[in-house]
């Protein structure tokens, strides 16, 4: 119905001005703009972490949501993908993110997974 369409495209706008808001986070090393995994409503945000499964910042262009921004998902997705990201790992047959539920050392294969679609 109308009616439906209207109160979704509205909570569609201020889900995506919510993101905007608080969920992009300028990066304190280099000053760039990036997504935040969390935030906590008092100014406090996790960076440099992303679910190993999907949801996840690495799965944003996957989604479905066309409204993010294509260079600061750039940067969140470069920074996701290297030694910033304390649960990135390079091994000598695989290189990608791992979780806190299987332990350091080892990625995730639905990470790994989206970080070869979303190349």
């Amino acid at each position: 119905s109308q009616e439906l369409h209207e109160r979704t495209s509205k909570l569609l706008r201020e889900i995506e001005d919510g993101i905007r808001k608080f969920g992009v986070v300028t990066t304190q090393d280099t000053g760039e703009a990036i997504y935040a995994y969390e935030v906590d409503g008092l100014g406090n945000a996790l960076v440099d972490f992303d679910d190993a499964n999907v949801p996840s910042l690495l799965s944003i262009p996957l989604l479905g949501w066309s409204g993010y921004d294509k260079q600061v998902y750039k940067t969140t997705r470069e920074r996701l993908l290297s030694t910033k990201n304390s649960w990135y790992f390079n091994g000598t047959v695989v290189q990608g993110i791992g979780s806190p539920h299987t332990g350091r050392g080892y990625v995730w294969p639905m990470a790994f997974a989206i970080q070869a679609l979303t190349h």
